[in-house]
């Protein structure tokens, strides 16, 4: 569920002239790529966990801060994506939809991705917080490459667009 907000200042109630009002997102959107390095390289992602970030949070509109309620850990994770998927030399989505999240990002925040390679399960974690904060009506993508020396390269994420379906107007009395 996405969430959006708008805001008018000063308007009187005795001006009965229509309201413009522009809308805009107050979540971030996350999603989760991976590729493996050569031919050769065998590779199946077995689980992508993302924990650390709120499954509940409070928005101060006063402020326009967000306060983490409840957050999720390693045991109890935000999202869990445990399908087995075979990597090949194309990035492919392996955490699943696109998260919408409060964008509360901090040291807490990790996404865990368990793979396979040439037969040797390992599990490798990244802190998001360490490429930057998370901006609301932003998408971040992030890319996982498998490497054949059995190691793991979490790139910088991709700030992309956030993409709109079209509503219509909608007029309030």
């Amino acid at each position: 569920i996405d969430l959006l907000r708008a805001a008018v200042l000063n308007r009187e109630s005795s001006n009965t002239q229509a309201v413009n009002m522009q809308f805009t997102h107050m979540l971030t959107q996350i999603e989760v790529y991976a590729l493996k390095e050569g031919a050769n390289n065998n590779v199946t992602i077995n689980e992508v966990k993302i924990y650390g970030i709120p499954a509940v949070a409070t928005y101060t509109d006063l402020t326009t801060t967000w306060t983490t309620v409840t957050p999720t850990t390693d045991i109890a994770p935000f999202r869990k994506n445990a399908s087995d998927i075979t990597l090949s030399t194309t990035a492919t989505n392996v955490g699943g939809e696109a998260l919408w999240v409060a964008p509360v990002l901090d040291n807490n925040t990790v996404v865990s991705v368990t793979y396979t390679q040439n037969g040797s399960q390992k599990t490798k974690t990244m802190e998001p917080v360490a490429y930057g904060s998370w901006d609301p009506g932003k998408k971040y993508k992030y890319t996982i490459t498998v490497i054949d020396d059995g190691n793991i390269l979490f790139d910088t994420p991709k700030i992309v667009p956030w993409t709109n379906t079209n509503g219509s107007i909608i007029i309030v009395d």
